[in-house]
């Protein structure tokens, strides 16, 4: 069947002091293959000439008797303003020798990062290749933007670069992990990568194993913070086992040159931490949310704190915190006793024991992770946190007499919530959800963190969430069970989206001010290719999104991508 393009026009809620409407328009284009079977499409960037696809595989380079070494290369698709294929490049020829690290954008430029090692000078070298917007050829030769040494074979440098929030710098930021601290570096440069600044060199004196860093914020000022998760070891149930646990966040500041300012650690006395997001406010402040728990190892949150901090000293500016319980929104899920017919056995057996394992489960789980922090209107901060959390399971074949792993991920209820100025939570709401995908555990990839972002699980549960510019709201985008379409509040009823071909995505709005919630549908992904919501990127008034459907052959065959965009006018 030959793949159809389509459009569809909806109404989209933009609720503020005054509600009121407004159109958008959703639009995808024709399915097409990708050239390599695990290779990962994701959005990179959206001009007036058209939209940029990175697609990003493993390629092999050498061989040993008994297994083989890969590296990550990439290939880049450019579409049309009608989303129609205007080229597709690879680019192994450009990376021979090199390893791939990125493909960067700015309003202007578009680079070719790469990285290469010298075994005899034990040094990294970083760089960066321009290339033509129109057709993705060469604009040159390789330029080199950076040096590191490493002091012995064991060292581990991570690099990641951004454009810098004007959209008119790229930002590196580099970690290095020693025996005994983190090295840190940070430059930004031209769009010509000409350096705006002497390199930033921070070192962390904590054991490497023992932090683990969330995020950098560089702020208007010219300081950079560092939010980081401190871990220390604690003896474990075994006798001379240890346990890295988790003991508190580390806010450090630093100027302009990498000189230390301030160390801050945020804390509920008496309370642990559990969950935390930090954002910069539009007066150059930080902000701060978390979840906290009343015991170390509970398995509960009983609280929110909030904190601001000045972002020329690290002073905190205020702190404030208040206990939330289950009592606060009460929550069911659907029992359904009615028969699905097209639900598959499998998907009905997942359904009834979650049945049984949400029964069990009292009071607010800390498996919530705090997805976004906005600052609003009236001074205060709103946020957005959803449930997630993985298991495995393993299953033997009789009949081959082999054992399968699965690694189910799970992305459930929504926590929204908003402070005023002074830390008082003027709402607090629950969205009842729940998504669920499995794969294979030779599917599994590293965990992300501050320089691994683009991780790959799940497709098409998770939420994106994000604010219309000049809007006081928050627009929040997911595949659900059709049958969910009028869930908008705790204590509704909602089903389990398990099969993402039988979901609709739908556009949900959160107007800031008094915490209405209203929920829209946007299209069926049955009639085409499920988009991967979570994995969408906004840019200006368009949202830009990737869909995926696997092959008659699973993980065999190469899957089958359409790349939409949803027009807010």
């Amino acid at each position: 069947m030959k793949p159809v393009k389509y459009s569809l026009v909806v109404l989209f809620f933009c609720c503020s002091t005054a509600a009121f409407s407004q159109t958008a328009q959703v639009m995808w284009g024709d399915e097409f293959k990708l050239k390599i079977r695990d290779a990962d499409l994701h959005v990179a960037w959206a001009d007036n000439t058209g939209t940029y696809f990175i697609e990003e595989h493993l390629v092999l380079t050498s061989y040993f008797i008994i297994g083989s070494t890969s590296r990550e290369s990439a290939g880049l698709v450019k579409l049309d303003k009608g989303l129609n294929e205007l080229y597709r490049k690879n680019f192994d020829k450009e990376l021979r020798k090199k390893r791939y690290q990125d493909i960067l954008f700015s309003k202007k430029k578009m680079y070719l990062l790469a990285s290469d090692y010298d075994k005899g000078t034990r040094t990294i070298s970083f760089f960066a290749m321009e290339l033509n917007k129109a057709n993705a050829e060469a604009q040159g030769d390789w330029k080199e933007i950076s040096v590191f040494k490493l002091d012995t074979k064991r060292d581990d440098l991570k690099f990641k670069c951004t454009l810098t929030e004007d959209s008119t710098k790229f930002r590196v930021v580099t970690a290095m992990d020693g025996e005994k601290d983190t090295r840190y570096t940070v430059q930004e440069f031209t769009e010509s990568f000409a350096p705006v600044f002497s390199r930033v060199d921070i070192v962390h004196e904590i054991e490497p194993e023992k932090i683990d860093l969330e995020d950098i914020l560089p702020i208007p000022n010219g300081n950079i913070l560092f939010v980081a998760r401190q871990m220390d070891y604690e003896e474990g149930k075994k006798e001379k086992k240890r346990n890295l646990v988790f003991q508190n966040y580390n806010l450090r500041l630093y100027n302009s040159k990498g000189t230390f300012i301030k160390e801050v650690n945020p804390e509920v006395e008496g309370r642990w931490l559990v969950n935390s997001k930090s954002v910069v406010l539009k007066n150059g402040d930080i902000g701060l949310a978390a979840f906290y728990s009343n015991t170390k190892k509970a398995r509960e949150i009983n609280g929110l704190m909030m904190m601001r901090i000045n972002s020329a000293d690290g002073a905190v500016i205020s702190h404030s915190n208040q206990e939330i319980s289950a009592s606060m929104f009460t929550n069911e899920y659907e029992e359904d006793d009615e028969e699905d017919e097209d639900e598959t056995r499998a998907e009905k057996a997942e359904r009834k024991r979650f049945e049984k394992l949400s029964k069990d489960e009292d009071g607010i789980s800390r498996s919530y992770k705090i997805r976004a922090l906005t600052p609003t209107l009236d001074g205060g901060m709103a946020f957005v946190a959803e449930k997630f959390y993985t298991y495995t399971v393993r299953q033997y074949n009789q009949s081959t007499r082999t054992w399968s792993t699965y690694i189910y991920y799970i992305s459930e209820d929504l926590i929204i919530s908003k402070f005023d100025e002074s830390g008082k939570i003027t709402w607090i709401k629950l969205l009842p959800k729940r998504q669920q995908e499995q794969i294979s555990s030779g599917s599994m990839i590293s965990p992300s963190d501050y320089f691994v972002s683009r991780f790959q699980f799940p497709h098409w549960g998770g939420v994106s969430v994000f604010s219309i510019p000049g809007k006081n709201t928050f627009s929040i985008l997911m595949n659900d069970n059709p049958k969910n379409e009028d869930v908008t509040r705790a204590g509704q009823k909602a089903k389990a989206m398990l099969n993402p071909k039988k979901s609709h995505a739908f556009l949900l709005n959160v107007d800031l001010a008094s915490g209405e919630i209203k929920r829209k549908f946007l299209f069926n992904n049955q009639d085409g290719t499920p988009a991967m919501l979570r994995h969408g990127v906004l840019m200006g008034n368009i949202f830009y999104m990737v869909g995926k459907r696997m092959g008659t052959l699973g993980i065999l065959s190469k899957p089958r991508i359409a790349v939409g965009k949803l027009t807010f006018k």
